[in-house]
């Protein structure tokens, strides 16, 4: 459960910098969408993860 937090966190500190490159609405925007299925983007890497360690 604390991995998920971190990368939440690393993922909203990067898009913060980017957001202080270059100041406009498209990249708030694309924070508030990344911020919102960051969740679901994490349980299909988990899945896919999971996938290729069964194969191994």
């Amino acid at each position: 459960m604390l991995i998920p937090l971190f990368i939440t966190y690393f993922f909203k500190k990067l898009l913060h910098k980017i957001c202080i490159l270059k100041i406009d609405h498209k990249c708030l925007n694309f924070q508030i969408l990344m911020i919102k299925y960051l969740p679901i983007f994490m349980g299909f890497a988990h899945k896919n993860l999971w996938f290729i360690e069964e194969k191994n």
